[in-house]
């Protein structure tokens, strides 16, 4: 069974849900989200990092807990929307399922 990460309409930043094909038909659109994540506050930018690149739009991970299709990759840095500190966190999934956060300077 696959699990999906979603996306709120305007981004991350926009929240997202985690949803699941429970009934294995292949479709999402009758099935109740596992889990929301709410908006980030107005003072937080969200941004995707470079080599991010998801072939559908949203985070899939197999039954395996990978994620799919393997060519995949999602990096995602959260700042404050001047940078005043001048670090952001970036949050980066690894194929195989691993969430890796670092502090990086802004750029």
């Amino acid at each position: 069974m696959e699990v999906r990460l979603i996306p709120g309409d305007a981004g991350w930043g926009d929240g997202w849900e985690v949803v699941a094909d429970s009934n294995r038909d292949g479709s999402y659109a009758d099935e109740d989200a596992l889990f929301v994540g709410e908006p980030v506050h107005d003072s937080l930018v969200v941004n995707t990092r470079g080599g991010h690149s998801l072939a559908n739009g949203y985070v899939a991970f197999s039954a395996l807990g990978s994620m799919t299709p393997h060519t995949d990759r999602f990096s995602l840095t959260v700042k404050d929307a001047e940078c005043s500190y001048h670090q952001m966190v970036q949050l980066s999934l690894s194929v195989a399922g691993e969430i890796v956060s670092e502090y990086t300077n802004c750029s």
